[in-house]
């Protein structure tokens, strides 16, 4: 357990190193919470009355005087610890000093050096790796790939979409602008009830291929148009128009801006929301164009 907790550490390593110069911009995002440090291109301190919870150090050093509650982690730089450290202790390309009494738990070396003082205590392993990250850095570059394919396909998708479904797509952005209420009611139904329902129907015989084909076909189809229609909402405050023209580019810009935005961490956690309710305007303008025979109009 403890060997795979190292390794998970060394590979979060990994991805913030390759996008060490975004966060070099601001090396002390993090300083103003007292219970955690992260430096990048600095160093810091832990003085001795402090007490933080984890300290994450990229091309930089550390000195830990005082406590640090779980995990250190120091990447091309010394870590010089004269305090304690409760948790685990990961030197990535860099060097480990313990000093004369200093008390620490697990630690991971990677492709570095360690100093201690005999009075120091090690609580724990002292693992020492040669440095082979091939795994790690295998999955930055699939998950940066995937990420890029998935842009592409949904830039696609945009592109048919607004190509093809031009009053489609502006009365669906049109609906999702005057009548949020009803789009969202619509996604709820489509993604908590419908899901419901269909989860049901797998486990009889004869429903079990509509309970699927609603569950992997249609759901995933609507919340990829969702997210089309959504960003077209957000871009249609940038492209104004009614062409085929306006239509293909407000949505392809609105699939591009979705993807930055799900870059911003925890703001993912909205993307798929919005896709939902994309999806929900989508259905409610279909169900009233079907029931009335009238379009919501356009502004």
């Amino acid at each position: 357990m403890k060997k795979l907790l190292g390794a998970l550490f060394v590979v979060v390593f990994v991805l913030l190193i390759g996008t060490g110069p975004v966060w070099a911009q601001d090396a002390s995002r993090f300083d103003d919470d007292d219970s955690f440090v992260l430096k990048v291109n600095g160093s810091a301190t832990i003085a001795t009355n402090e007490s933080v919870d984890g300290v994450i150090i990229i091309r930089g050093d550390v000195v830990v005087d005082g406590t640090v509650r779980e995990g250190l982690m120091v990447y091309d730089g010394t870590a010089t610890i004269n305090g304690a450290v409760g948790g685990d202790i990961v030197i990535v390309s860099g060097n480990l000093v313990l000093g004369a009494g200093s008390s620490v738990k697990d630690i991971m070396l990677v492709r570095s050096d360690i100093t201690q003082d005999p009075t120091a205590t090690v609580d724990g392993e002292i693992q020492e790796s040669s440095g082979d990250l091939t795994l790690g850095r295998g999955f930055l570059i699939f998950s940066i790939l995937w990420f890029i394919g998935t842009v592409i396909a949904g830039m696609v998708a945009a592109i048919f979409f607004g190509w093809l479904g031009r009053a489609q797509l502006f009365g669906s952005v049109e609906t999702l602008r005057s009548n949020v209420v009803g789009s969202l009611v619509t996604a709820i139904v489509l993604f908590i009830v419908l899901p419901l329902a269909a989860g049901l129907t797998v486990f009889t015989l004869v429903g079990a291929p509509l309970g699927l084909s609603i569950l992997l076909v249609l759901l995933p189809i609507l919340l990829a148009l969702g997210l089309i229609v959504f960003g077209a909402w957000i871009a249609s405050y940038l492209i104004k128009g009614s062409s085929t023209a306006a239509a293909v580019g407000t949505a392809v810009l609105g699939v591009v801006i979705l993807a930055l935005v799900s870059l911003i961490p925890f703001v993912v956690f909205f993307v798929l929301p919005a896709g939902m309710l994309g999806a929900g305007a989508l259905v409610y303008r279909s169900f009233k164009r079907a029931s009335t025979g009238a379009l919501p109009q356009q502004s």
